[in-house]
């Protein structure tokens, strides 16, 4: 893929101001926390009850409304992607969508941040200089008019204003589908699980190679074999992983990953898709640590790999 720049410019994603470091979220759950009422994300305050009674009154309710307003929620320690996402009835994409800082790595949140939350799934866009309303609608893959009659987005016709901030009623942002599989790899003894930029190499103090990309980039097996691991780390140091026996003591491993697509003791064939790129367990970012075992050694993966994940 060249550098992770080149991934970053495959799509121009407008959003709200990032968040500072702070430390790597875990996997477990938080108690509820009351959401905090904003209403200037739109409006002045004494407009809010006219604009939520007109989102209510919208046609036929073609909206599922989860909760009248566009809220924040301030996290809490303890609090994951997922935690929220459930306490919400939102899904992850939602909140990778509305929220700027999320977008590369939602496995990253902070105490103390304000995460905004949408009253139904979909994306929160602010309107930078030069976008067009049916710009926005084809970036999101919605129809022009599902932008236009959310009330809520208060738009006239098709003109909209620089810094305007607006709910894309089931908006989706799918950059991670853009990225090609890697290439077969033939004549090399694996073949790369996934297209993205080498972000820590091989060295005596990491013993395998980290391939940085997208959240949510579909993850490959590298050679045809046998799934004898698919499941979170028994320490939580490697988060979702995925080990791959392909015969005569060689196997591979792919870590911190988001989601699994294979069980234990499946076969799976070279290219097979087996999961999706993550940040769960000790991570910092969206990328695969990809190990190769022979025997009790851990050897160089790139001694395995072609040249270029496009090989």
């Amino acid at each position: 893929m060249g550098t992770l720049l080149a991934l970053l410019m495959l799509v121009s994603v407008p959003g709200v101001a990032s968040a500072g470091p702070g430390p790597t979220s875990r996997l477990y759950s938080t108690g509820p926390q009351g959401p905090i009422e904003d209403p200037d994300l739109f409006t002045a305050p004494n407009e809010l009850e006219t604009l939520s009674d007109e989102l209510a009154a919208a046609p036929a309710r073609r909206w599922q409304l989860l909760r009248p307003n566009v809220i924040t929620y301030l996290v809490k320690p303890g609090d994951t992607d997922w935690s929220i996402a459930q306490q919400f009835d939102l899904d992850v994409d939602t909140l990778r969508y509305s929220n700027e800082w999320m977008r590369l790595n939602p496995d990253l949140i902070y105490p103390d941040q304000q995460m905004i939350i949408l009253p139904l799934k979909g994306a929160y866009v602010t309107v930078q200089a030069g976008d067009t309303l049916e710009g926005i609608a084809l970036r999101y893959g919605v129809e022009p008019d599902a932008i236009r009659d959310f009330p809520l987005n208060q738009v006239n016709g098709n003109t909209l204003r620089a810094g305007q901030k607006l709910v894309i009623p089931d908006g989706r942002l799918d950059y991670a589908e853009r990225i090609l599989p890697p290439g077969p790899g033939r004549g090399y003894t694996l073949a790369w699980p996934l297209r993205g930029t080498i972000s820590q190499g091989y060295h005596s103090g990491h013993l395998a190679i980290d391939i940085a990309t997208y959240y949510g980039a579909k993850v490959y097996a590298s050679a045809a074999g046998r799934v004898v691991y698919a499941r979170f780390s028994p320490d939580g140091w490697l988060g979702f992983r995925v080990v791959i026996a392909h015969g005569n003591g060689l196997q591979t491993a792919y870590n911190h990953m988001s989601d699994i697509y294979v069980e234990e003791g499946e076969t799976v064939s070279r290219g097979q898709m087996i999961g999706q790129v993550g940040s769960t367990g000790n991570s910092t970012g969206p990328h695969v640590h990809f190990q190769v075992y022979q025997g009790s050694q851990r050897p160089n993966p790139l001694n395995y790999l072609p040249p270029s994940p496009a090989g």
